[in-house]
């Protein structure tokens, strides 16, 4: 990961002001995440909103290497001329910071995947979800 995040092109705003890019940053990485809640609206017979609300948050940090080859690419486009799009090195920015923000939220995305899952098994006679020795042993 660290020398696909030292690949990726510098981060420049240009006139940009460092609350505009904040918003902008959290508004990509929202709408970027609003569409990987697909399975909210399905899988309604096989699985429990809780369910469908965990396949989400756990499809939350995917995507991010094609993303960042996209940023790359752009950035290769942006220094030969072939791309001659006003503001495409600020955009190029932004994608990078989202992409950064949404990488940085994984552990956050993943402790509440395991609430989510743990407070459900509770009501059920299922194992609870959990990562390490103990899980371990039970599955042998």
């Amino acid at each position: 990961m660290l020398l696909a995040g030292m690949a990726l092109p510098p981060i420049q705003f240009g006139s940009i002001g460092i609350g505009i890019v904040v918003i902008h940053v959290l508004v990509l990485t929202f709408l970027m995440n609003i569409g990987k809640c697909v399975p909210l609206a399905a899988y309604g017979d096989e699985a429990t909103l809780r369910e469908r609300v965990a396949l989400s948050l756990g499809m939350f940090p995917r995507g991010e290497v094609g993303i960042g080859v996209l940023l790359v690419s752009l950035e290769i486009f942006d220094q030969t001329g072939s791309v001659d799009v006003p503001g495409i090195s600020e955009s190029i920015s932004l994608g990078g910071l989202s992409l950064a923000l949404n990488l940085c939220l994984t552990g956050l995305f993943i402790l509440a995947v395991i609430r989510l899952l743990n407070s459900d098994t509770a009501k059920t006679d299922k194992a609870p979800v959990s990562f390490g020795r103990e899980s371990d042993k039970q599955l042998r």
